[in-house]
C-alpha cells in the first residue's frame, strides 16, 4: 500500500475508533445541495458524513466490525458517524432518506462491533434521544419524593382542619366575653 494511503487508513481509525454509529449509505443521484443539507444535518447531530473509498474503510474498521458489515461495502458508498447520541444520527439519516429518493440506507454498525440492517437502523431513529431518556428518568426519580411532600402537605392540612375543628367545639361552650 502506498504510504499516502497508509495515512489515510490511520486518520479513518482515528476518527472512527470511538463511533457509536456507523451508518452506510448510497449517495448515487443525490445533487450537491442535498448532500450540502444532509452535511450540516449531521454536523447539527454532532456526526460526520464522508464518502469514503471502500477497500480503505475495510483496512480501517477495527476486527471486532462484523464481516457483515465489510461486505457490504461494495458500489458508491458515504459513510455518516457519531461518537455521540446515536439516535440523534440515526433519526437525521432516517428523515433525509424518507424526504428524498436517491438517498438510501444500507446498514449500520452499532459500538463497532454489532452489525445493524437498515431496518434496524430505522428502528433506532424511532427511539428517543439520549436527552428525552434523561428526562423520563428525572421524572422517575422524582416522582417518590413528590408524593412524599404531597402526603405531608395532606397530613398537615388534615392536623390543622383537625385542630380547628376541636377550637370551634371549645369555643361553643365557652362563656362569651363580657362587654365594656
Amino acid at each position: 500500500m502506498r504510504i499516502e494511503k497508509t495515512y489515510i487508513v490511520r486518520d479513518m481509525q482515528e476518527k472512527y475508533s470511538k463511533s457509536t454509529l456507523l451508518v452506510i449509505t448510497s449517495y448515487h443521484g443525490m445533487k450537491a445541495q442535498q448532500n450540502g443539507a444532509l452535511r450540516s444535518s449531521i454536523a447539527e447531530a454532532k456526526g460526520t458524513f464522508h464518502v469514503v473509498p471502500n477497500r480503505l474503510l475495510k483496512l480501517a474498521l477495527p476486527e471486532t466490525a462484523e464481516e457483515k458489515f465489510k461486505e457490504s461495502l461494495t458500489g458508491a458508498n458515504a459513510l455518516a458517524a457519531t461518537d455521540g447520541d446515536l439516535v440523534e444520527l440515526a433519526k437525521v439519516i432516517k428523515k433525509f432518506a424518507d424526504d428524498n429518493k436517491d438517498f438510501e440506507i444500507r446498514c449500520g454498525l452499532l459500538e463497532l462491533s454489532r452489525y445493524l440492517t437498515a431496518e434496524e437502523v430505522k428502528t433506532l431513529a424511532s427511539l428517543p434521544s439520549k436527552h428525552d431518556l434523561y428526562a423520563m428518568l428525572a421524572c422517575v426519580l422524582q416522582a417518590p419524593i413528590r408524593n412524599l411532600a404531597c402526603f405531608g402537605n395532606v397530613l398537615l392540612g388534615n392536623t390543622v382542619r383537625a385542630l380547628d375543628q376541636i377550637a370551634k367545639k371549645k369555643g361553643e361552650g365557652a362563656p362569651a366575653p363580657a362587654a365594656e
